[in-house]
């Protein structure tokens, strides 16, 4: 910002010594006043205190500007008032469901350090379960004083009634966390039952017994985990009913991907001759577990999942985060060159088997692919396919038919097709866009040689199937 500051007490020419002071009306910190010499520039910082707000640059009465970083040239004495006035903040309260519960006590401004008292009623049938903001719970209790610090939208949530109804509270324990479940009601000659278990791998974590004496239980887990809990509960001569959570302890975690690829210089003619990589790259990618989670947990189809094959390419903020370091890193390369740049990158991801998950057949989203940093053929071409759509370019994925040297079936298979300038080899032509294959499984590609680039096909594989995503 530049302004003209007029005082008493111009100088006479370049040089001369001048004086800014600035008076601060409000709780804030200012730096930059002094003495200067004329022609040199003043740089001034206004910073608000806690719970205050910069309210300009004043010249008397007069408001230069609602900058807080001003810069101007030093031509005169100047005295100024930085202005800070107390803040005001947006709470709402909101329902989860509206049909289980209300909520009152939001919709309002209120001051920094103010207490803001909120209430919950649940409708017939159903309990409070927690004050959430940001998806954790900040409070149990359905009438509840919130500190106001900030802006904040406060939700209410409410769960049906039972006797298996229970609440959940985590608390934040260093890096980690401490989940504890709270029964609803006193078993009352009842049998009850606790089980946590890790939501990602099905391990159990804690299996205990409840009573009115004991109630409750609770784990302590580390940061990136989520942890599953149910309650049984079980009347004597009675049907046991069963209520199921999960609770999400946040982190994040730094994924590293290391690859090889080619690029054009001046002995490309030798390199492309000889399929070789000539430039290597890595990459430190920083994932939030709610991402992974959000995958896990989004219930999509785990296999056949042919009809709605857009949706395993969605690839969520996880996908976004790496095509924009990819696309920044390859800022000075063709089409060509930076769809094999991540098309080496997806090859790096090692290769594993479905049955690491517990079945035949397992379709993994690509934030699952990301933060297990493996997968098999389905799952390095979902990631490559919403990476390339991430970055702007048409993509389709290819059902591929495998056959041996003999002419026989040996497995199918799972490729992706790009539409880039400047490809050769390969290709699909839909709705007259070609789409040039590329062979996401390849792992070794990401080596030294680069056996499968855009355009090359294995032998023996045909695409029998092609999907506009």
């Amino acid at each position: 910002m530049a302004f003209a500051c007029l005082s008493a007490g111009a100088g006479d020419g370049r040089g001369e010594e001048c004086s800014v002071a600035v008076y601060k009306a409000g709780e804030g910190e200012v730096t930059g006043e002094g003495a200067y010499r004329a022609g040199d520039t003043v740089r001034l910082s206004a910073v608000p205190g806690e719970g205050r707000l910069f309210a300009g640059w004043y010249e008397g009465d007069s408001l230069l500007s609602m900058d807080p970083l001003c810069e101007f040239e030093a031509s005169s004495d100047v005295h100024l008032t930085a202005r800070f006035e107390e803040a005001s903040y947006r709470i709402e309260a909101l329902s989860a469901d509206p049909s289980m519960g209300g909520v009152s006590g939001g919709g309002i401004d209120a001051r920094y350090g103010e207490e803001v008292a909120l209430s919950a009623v649940p409708a017939p049938g159903y309990l409070f379960e927690g004050w959430k903001i940001g998806g954790a719970t900040v409070s149990i209790s359905a009438d509840y004083s919130h500190a106001v610090t900030g802006d904040a939208e406060i939700t209410g949530t409410f769960g049906p009634d039972g006797a298996a109804a229970f609440l959940l509270v985590l608390s934040r324990d260093g890096g980690g966390a401490v989940v504890s479940a709270v029964p609803a009601h006193a078993l009352g000659g009842a049998r009850g039952e606790w089980a946590f278990r890790d939501f990602a791998t099905g391990e159990e974590i804690l299996r205990a017994q409840a009573s009115d004496e004991e109630p409750g239980a609770s784990v302590s887990v580390p940061g990136g985990a989520a942890v599953a809990v149910t309650y049984a509960v079980t009347p004597p001569g009675g049907a046991t009913e069963e209520r199921s959570k999960t609770a999400v302890i946040d982190s994040e975690e730094v994924k590293r991907f290391s690859w090889r690829y080619r690029e054009g210089a001046w002995y490309s003619a030798v390199t492309d001759f000889l399929r070789i990589n000539n430039k290597s790259a890595s990459l430190d990618l920083k994932m939030e577990f709610g991402w992974y989670y959000g995958a896990l947990a989004s219930g999509v189809a785990r296999s056949e999942g042919y009809g709605e094959i857009s949706g395993y390419v969605d690839g969520g903020p996880a996908v976004a985060a790496l095509a924009r370091e990819l696309s920044a890193r390859s800022s000075g390369m063709s089409d060509l060159e930076r769809v094999g740049f991540a098309l080496r990158l997806v090859q790096s991801v090692p290769y594993a088997d479905d049955w690491e998950k517990g079945a035949s057949d397992y379709w993994k989203l690509p934030a699952e692919t990301l933060w297990e940093q493996r997968g098999d053929c389905e799952d390095h071409a979902f990631l490559f396919a919403a990476l390339m759509r991430e970055m702007g370019y048409g993509v389709v994925v290819h059902y591929v038919f495998c056959y041996g040297s003999d002419g026989g079936f040996k497995t199918a298979h799972m490729a992706v097709g790009v539409d880039v300038p400047g490809g050769s080899g390969s290709f699909a032509e839909v709705d007259g866009a070609r789409y040039y294959y590329c062979e996401t499984t390849d792992t070794g590609s990401a080596g030294w040689l680069g056996s499968y680039g855009v355009g090359d096909v294995p032998g023996g594989y045909v695409v029998k199937k092609t999907y506009v995503v």
